[in-house]
């Protein structure tokens, strides 16, 4: 009896450490994409980006633990998001990606723009858009081992011509690096620049480098970053050129060179 005893509490034991794994992912994947906006033309290349990516980060490629794919998110949507990320505290990897329409206002402050946004003057922004610092810290807060955060939101502003002068035209501002031990924010492209969408049914240049390149195993993350720098400037002929913000070190990997998974 007290033998099997034991057995009932091995298996316990055993059933805990199977469900403890699956609430808690090693290494998570959340990437949104924004293609069909209600005001404006839809952009060409978002979704076919984000699931380029996802199947880089899947299991015919990075083996990630779980990769959620978000299409056309509203405001709620990308909120709800954003706070799902808290579920995954202490992950050993943390890839959030965002592809579609960015914007800074005239504070010089990053939003990323839901599906639905109308935004007819400055003061729109922050009312109809999603404070990208919001998923920064979110990202911060989450304290994975190793966090990477991907704003590919530098596209054309949309809404200049409706709000005059005194808003920001294009692009993103960097945020800086403050506090960002062990996360990097990548940015398509230098702040204020404008990153190419690419043409219908091809892929952004971002993207195709950065499915095309950041699954491989063994190789730091900062080098990954690189690789996917030289080939964007390289296809752009040096119009386009991907920078990052954040303290990481120099040998952190997303993908170990043996990942030890089935």
């Amino acid at each position: 009896m007290e033998r099997f005893g034991h057995y009932l509490l091995g298996l316990f034991a055993a059933v805990l450490l199977v469900s403890s794994n699956a609430a808690h992912a090693r290494r998570v994947a959340i990437i949104i994409a924004n293609e069909t906006y209600a005001s404006e033309a839809r952009l060409s290349n978002p979704v076919r980006d984000a699931r380029a990516i996802a199947a880089a980060l899947g299991p015919q490629g990075a083996k990630f633990d779980e990769v959620r794919l978000l299409i056309d998110l509203d405001q709620k949507g990308m909120k709800r998001a954003i706070l799902a990320i808290a579920d995954h505290t202490g992950a050993d990897a943390l890839v959030v990606y965002f592809s579609g329409h960015g914007i800074r206002d005239e504070h010089r402050r990053n939003f990323l723009l839901p599906v639905e946004a109308v935004i007819n003057r400055p003061g729109d922004i922050a009312v109809e858009g999603v404070d990208a610092e919001d998923l920064i810290l979110a990202v911060k807060k989450a304290q994975p081992k190793l966090g990477l955060i991907v704003l590919d939101a530098c596209r054309n502003n949309p809404f200049t011509a409706a709000m005059g002068t005194r808003s920001a035209t294009k692009g993103l501002m960097r945020y800086g690096g403050e506090g960002l031990n062990g996360v990097l924010v990548a940015y398509a492209t230098e702040g204020g620049q404008v990153a190419d969408d690419g043409r219908a049914g091809t892929g952004s240049p971002f993207a195709i480098a950065f499915a095309r390149h950041i699954a491989t195993p063994g190789t730091p993350l900062l080098a990954l970053l690189d690789q996917i720098g030289d080939d964007v400037a390289a296809f752009t002929g040096g119009k386009q050129t991907p920078t990052r913000d954040g303290n990481m070190r120099a040998n952190a990997m997303l993908i170990p060179a043996v990942l030890n998974r089935p």
